[in-house]
């Protein structure tokens, strides 16, 4: 949000009313400082703008192909970007993830829709002659003792689940690790900026 402070006008969409009333509660200025909040779809947004910025939020629309096209060819001005973020399966985690959802039927990412991978979204940027740029972050959370805790919180207490077998997993996993070092692509969160060629 500091962003209007350099002079941007923001505007913040949200689906959901309860996110619009937390923002309006947390950044309570008066619109003409150049921050604003608005309950909408993003496929009925209007306007143009230099930079669209998604955290987290595609991998939980029924349509993130379409929301992602919509953005770039009705809300940005010619040279603008689109950022958005989501979880990257390119690292222990991933793998874990799509392994667990394979053979128990269990998302360890429960409130995501779908998977976004960097694959899909490379094709999805040559299909419409978009540039294409990626990194990720939060390498720790990917390769690293934050994806071990990450794994053991998500099976503790499970009913379904054998505690031992959880042990198993993190003693293994945590042996691989230290083989499996943080890069700029295993990181837990993805983090892509398409662009108009």
């Amino acid at each position: 949000m500091r962003l209007h402070q350099h002079g941007a006008i923001v505007l913040g969409i949200d689906y959901s009313e309860e996110a619009i009333r937390i923002c309006k509660s947390r950044y309570p200025n008066p619109p003409n400082i150049g921050i604003s909040f608005e309950q909408q779809n993003i496929l009925t947004v209007k306007g143009k703008w230099d930079v669209a910025v998604s955290q987290g939020t595609l991998e939980h629309l029924d349509y993130p192909y379409e929301a992602m096209h919509y953005v770039m060819e009705n809300l940005l001005v010619p040279d603008g970007k689109f950022i958005f973020s989501c979880p990257n399966f390119v690292n222990p985690r991933g793998y874990v993830s799509l392994a667990i959802e394979a053979f128990a039927g269990q998302r360890v990412g429960g409130s995501d829709i779908h998977w976004i991978f960097p694959g899909d979204v490379h094709n999805f940027a040559l299909e419409h002659n978009y540039t294409l740029k990626f990194k990720t972050c939060d390498e720790d959370w990917g390769c690293g003792g934050a994806f071990l805790y990450d794994m053991k919180y998500r099976f503790k207490d499970n009913p379904n689940v054998d505690q031992t077998k959880v042990e198993y997993l993190i003693e293994r996993l945590n042996k691989l690790l230290c083989v499996d070092k943080p890069t700029a692509v295993n990181g837990a969160t993805a983090i892509y900026t398409l662009s108009k060629k």
